[in-house]
């Protein structure tokens, strides 16, 4: 078994860079993590800001997948149009274990197909255009459907909380929290409200791709 757990941010021309330059400075923590940020073309992407980033692989490159993460932003009517970006959403979230999105990704996950009779949040000015690819809306800030996680309008934040115990990231929007504790081979996701009550929770395991299913 390999420790590699490969988390694929699938990226495209004018993203809102937080929405995923959050979500990857956790999940870049995790046991085992590889982050990889791809889009159609790879080689450079523009975030909405303006802000650029080079590097970026061909999504087409991409052979594994165990987390698929897409983030939202002013580009998404156009990549709602991009029938390559689709398909590659359309074969990474056949393999992966865990499907995510920040925003109005979601819209493009359910563009692809991946949502279908699920629930699923979006930002909250486009998450009625869900029901139009068959999901359900969910005006929650974060929803879980089985393998698939989506976080409402706005990109998470995160600080570092209790550092003897382990490492551990707290990721704020402006409602619910998730909390994210590594210890050795194992991290613990916890989605919290400010009050500090557990609203679900599940283990990932470094080292095999089985054990990192959600307990749920």
């Amino acid at each position: 078994m390999t420790a590699d757990f490969p988390v694929v941010f699938a990226l495209y021309p004018r993203i809102t860079q937080l929405d995923f330059t959050g979500p990857f400075e956790v999940l870049a923590r995790l046991p085992g993590a590889r982050c990889v940020l791809a889009s159609v073309e790879g080689g450079t992407i523009q975030a909405d800001g303006g802000i650029t980033f080079a590097g970026v692989v061909r999504l087409a490159d991409v052979a594994e997948c165990a987390l698929l993460c897409v983030p939202g932003g002013f580009g998404t009517v156009a990549a709602l149009e991009n029938q390559p970006y689709l398909a590659q959403l359309r074969r990474l979230g056949a393999q992966a274990q865990f499907i995510t999105s920040v925003c109005t990704g979601s819209l493009l996950l359910a563009a692809a197909g991946l949502l279908r009779g699920k629930k699923a949040a979006c930002h909250w000015a486009w998450r009625e255009l869900l029901s139009e690819f068959a999901v359900m809306p969910d005006a929650a800030r974060v929803v879980r459907d089985g393998n698939v996680i989506t976080g409402g309008g706005g990109a998470p934040l995160y600080d570092v909380d209790k550092p003897p115990e382990g490492i551990t990231q707290k990721v704020a929007s402006t409602e619910n929290f998730v909390r994210v504790r590594v210890d050795g081979k194992k991290a613990n996701v916890e989605a919290i409200t400010p009050d500090g009550t557990t609203i679900d929770e599940f283990e990932l395991e470094g080292g095999s791709r089985e054990s990192a299913a959600a307990a749920h």
